[in-house]
């Protein structure tokens, strides 16, 4: 199996834009919670409404993260043969969710933490470490990375 290509830090950054691109699109955010919301034992009545609010507001007015989603996740379902798939509302909402949620890896810490409206001491994380893609901080901090991404999802 062939190494995974490195990019330049040119390269990382482009991704990382357009990540924040997708990350500040408020209808795709929408779209990606109400597919928390619709976990009736967990949210209750309240939640499922919300969902379908939610997934009926984004839906009449799509934006272009949204459209994504949706046109691919119709395309996906063929999986090879055309106009053979279908889509339920629950795909569509897993999948706003996993593209949402899905570059996180791509950011710096720090785009995260600020993202979060967190601000983290040097003494719990480092310069450096705040200054690297969240992809490398995995790598260098599994524990820690766990804790940010289930803090940011939360």
């Amino acid at each position: 199996m062939a190494e995974k290509e490195k990019l330049t830090d040119k390269q990382k950054g482009e991704r990382e834009e357009l990540q924040l691109d997708i990350l500040k699109d408020k209808k795709l955010k929408q779209f990606a919670v109400a597919y928390f919301g619709k976990n009736e034992s967990q949210f209750g009545q309240m939640g499922k409404v919300s969902t379908h609010m939610d997934y009926s507001n984004v839906m009449a007015n799509p934006s272009k993260s949204v459209s994504e989603v949706i046109s691919k996740s119709f395309l996906y379902a063929e999986q090879g043969e055309m106009y053979a798939g279908s889509v339920t509302p629950g795909e569509l909402l897993k999948n706003a969710k996993d593209f949402y949620f899905g570059g996180l890896d791509y950011l710096k810490v720090s785009k995260v933490l600020e993202l979060m409206g967190s601000e983290i001491s040097d003494e719990v994380l480092a310069e450096d470490q705040k200054s690297m893609y969240m992809e490398d901080f995995k790598a260098a901090n599994e524990e820690d990375y766990k804790k940010i991404t289930w803090a940011y999802k939360s």
